[in-house]
């Protein structure tokens, strides 16, 4: 790590000072202050930097053109009169030389009166070439915030105190590792701070982010080093350390000699008192049914396997019918994944858990959107396919057991175009077993054949409901006994879903779906056990259900702590998580990462309205309305409420992508072949857009323009939730 002297930028509305900088292999931390030399009311600073911004304090970024960002001051120092200074600061990832371009619109080294921020209108983009690139023809785009309210000026009369989250997340015989966040609640910098932990027979052995001072007695001394040394107000940094012997019951942070006791220094979001209606939006019912009853179009078309008579797809026709042949078992049938013809298994059980649980949790919805029906069908056609998956060899004795939990090979598949019908390249399938064991797509299809069993039981299928929860039971018995990662039974899944959160959170994901299905305390016990809120700052996945198995925690328990974690979620996602330009009545899609945008921010809509509900039955309207008005707000983006008025659910409103990257939708034999796909796949969402919003309709495009079932699986949960939300309105 190295740290660079103090520089400092000036110009006429004030200088800009570097008080820290700090880089290592991969990232970097920079510190500024900004004094005003006159009155800055809503001040902006741009920096050119050729890196991702992933943390930042004490101002927000109002836009990003390119390299370009925009920053403006945060609430509490939006406002500042001649000689007042704001610090503020950002983490990022790249390298960390920047260049300060503008100082509340003047440049550096200028004395002129600061100028307006540049509004869209100063701005020509034009990205309608035909090779996908983007034309920037002037100055980057500077947006005015929005006024939305005189925030408090309270002077702090106590030292920082900051808030502290605990927890142990793993252990094993004679160790454990801790996973701290530290969070600076008020509105002054804590530049030192440490904690005190003590336990018998305490032996701490390493620390990220914190120094270790051993006082003896296991008592030892951790100070904020390196990235966690000091702390901006908002800001938070996760540390951690690895112990031995007993964990320390409770912890406590001391900076500046104040201990953290959650007193009036820590700031809240505003809130509102009373129930109000949405915020008017784009989009009402019937636009969301009608995008529902797409969504469920979509799933026809990735039907594999001898389809129905009476298939609604007709470009499709009966494909793969040799699956399984290679290893004696009938493995026709399921989904393909996406726009290739792969059967991976741990996204096809996510998608099918997904879709049920939407089922449960939101039938009101798709009964009114007409698109039930439909649902059961889709449930019922992969839950068939996933029982075929699972061979118990007609014993009770688990060691026997094989799950094949892929059919073909990434490679081999993705380098043909063409459609599943005229497939002939070799389909292989992946079989896992005690000796090679993959818990992470065993536990997961448990999930889905309880989830789904729910679903059928309810649509009037009771003998069909018990043979997958028998099934869910013994293969959930299977994924606990035999443990480890999937991708070492099945390497080939490795390129394309390779599983970074382990496969505990599978088995905590699976338990709460056999208890909701069985009403059995020992599953609760167990989801509780293998419960773990390590990725609270990351979405609902098929890699990562962690939030999922909160909220149906938090339902099944009233555990205050589920609640907190899930309150910590969203505070990130609605106040945290960078967004793409939006409208007047769009704050813009709330961007995690770029291989599928659209999927995360549909899947933590879906979590939301499903967290809303649960919030008022807590007497707790306020934030329950503020997640309804959150997932409204993704859902209307991918929908057309976005600055391009583009849809990225192909069928839905008069502009939508046009060349999905899908093999069978495609009608060629090439996927660069220009001109839209000779065949509309109805009801696709997207990848999306990246971090600017911007985004090609390109075939070859498989990042921007793929699709996949797991992108429509919580997409289509919350376009039902607010179908309800519209009923219950209404009535």
């Amino acid at each position: 790590m190295s740290d660079t002297a103090m520089t400092t930028t000036s110009a006429g509305t004030g200088d800009v000072s570097v008080t820290r900088t700090e880089a290592w292999n991969g990232g970097f931390v920079h510190e500024f202050d900004f004094t005003a030399a006159t009155t800055a009311d809503d001040w902006t600073i741009v920096i050119s930097l050729d890196a991702e911004i992933t943390n930042i304090w004490g101002v927000t970024i109002d836009a990003r053109v390119g390299d370009l960002y925009t920053l403006s001051g945060s609430s509490w120092q939006d406002s500042l009169d001649a000689g007042q200074t704001a610090a503020f600061g950002f983490q990022g990832a790249g390298e960390p030389e920047f260049e300060i371009v503008s100082i509340n619109g003047a440049e550096p080294g200028t004395s002129a009166e600061p100028e307006a921020p540049a509004t869209e209108d100063d701005t020509t983009q034009d990205t309608s070439g035909d090779d996908g690139t983007t034309d920037e023809t002037s100055d980057p785009v500077v947006e005015e915030p929005a006024v939305t309210g005189t925030p408090e000026t309270e002077e702090a009369d106590t030292a920082p105190r900051p808030t502290l989250d605990y927890r142990v997340s793993a252990t094993w015989n004679g160790g454990y590792n801790a996973a701290l966040t530290v969070k600076n609640e008020t509105r002054e910098a804590m530049d030192t701070w440490s904690l005190i932990v003590s336990a018998d027979d305490l032996d701490v052995r390493n620390a990220w982010g914190m120094t270790v001072t051993d006082l003896g007695d296991g008592t030892f001394e951790l100070t904020g080093a390196g990235y966690g040394a000091s702390l901006h107000p908002g800001q938070s940094v996760d540390i951690g350390f690895t112990g031995a012997g007993m964990p320390p019951e409770d912890l406590d942070v001391v900076s500046d000699d104040a201990p953290s006791d959650g007193d009036d220094g820590t700031t809240e979001p505003p809130t509102d008192d009373g129930t109000t209606d949405p915020a008017p939006g784009a989009f009402g019912g019937a636009e969301y049914a009608e995008a529902l009853d797409l969504s469920m179009d979509f799933y026809y078309a990735q039907y594999s396997g001898e389809l129905p008579d009476d298939h609604p797809v007709a470009w499709r026709g009966d494909s793969a019918l040799q699956d399984g042949a290679d290893v004696g078992r009938d493995l026709t049938g399921g989904f393909y994944d996406a726009g290739d013809h792969v059967k991976f298994g741990l996204p096809q059980a996510y998608t099918a858990t997904t879709l049920a649980w939407g089922a449960i949790d939101f039938r009101d919805g798709y009964d009114a959107a007409g698109s039930y029906d439909d649902l059961v069908a889709h449930v019922d056609w992969v839950s068939d396919y996933l029982l075929r998956c699972y061979d118990d060899n007609g014993t009770a004795d688990l060691s026997d057991d094989v799950f094949y939990g892929q059919v073909g090979n990434g490679q081999l598949d993705h380098a043909y175009w063409g459609a599943p019908e005229d497939m002939t390249m070799e389909r292989p399938a992946y079989a896992i077993t005690a000796d090679t064991p993959g818990t992470e797509v065993t536990a997961q299809t448990a999930a889905a054949l309880a989830a789904s069993s729910m679903v059928l039981g309810e649509a009037g299928q009771g003998a069909r409901a018990d043979q997958l929860l028998a099934n869910a039971e013994k293969l959930f018995a299977f994924s606990e006994a035999y443990q480890g990662t999937y991708t070492d039974a099945i390497p080939d899944a490795g390129s394309f879903y390779a599983s970074h959160s382990g496969y505990d959170g599978e088995l905590a994901w699976a338990a709460t779906w056999l208890y909701e299905a069985t009403g059995e305390a020992v599953y609760l016990q167990k989801a509780e056990s293998y419960y773990s809120a390590d990725n609270i700052y990351w979405a609902m996945s098929w890699d990562d259900q962690s939030m999922g198995t909160a909220l149906q925690l938090a339902k099944a328990t009233g555990d205050q702590r589920y609640f907190d974690d899930l309150d910590a979620h969203f505070d990130h996602w609605e106040y945290s998580v960078a967004r793409t330009p939006g409208t007047d009545t769009n704050e813009g899609l709330a961007w995690l990462d770029q291989w599928g945008s659209n999927r995360y921010a549909a899947n933590t809509a879906f979590l939301a309205m499903d967290y809303a509900e649960l919030l008022d039955e807590r007497g707790e309207s306020d934030k329950a309305q503020a997640l309804r008005e959150f997932a409204s707000d993704q859902i209307d983006y991918m929908l057309g409420d976005n600055p391009d008025a583009f849809s990225y659910l192909v069928g839905f409103g008069d502009d939508f992508p046009l060349q999905p990257h899908h093999r069978a939708a495609s009608g060629t034999d090439h996927v660069g072949e220009s001109g839209p796909n000779e065949h509309v796949l109805d009801g696709a969402l997207v990848g999306g857009p990246d971090r600017n919003g911007d985004y090609t309709d390109l075939r070859s495009d498989y990042v921007a323009n793929e699709v996949a079932i797991d992108y429509n699986a919580g997409f289509s949960g919350a376009l039902a939730g607010l179908i309800e939300q519209d009923q219950f309105l209404l009535s």
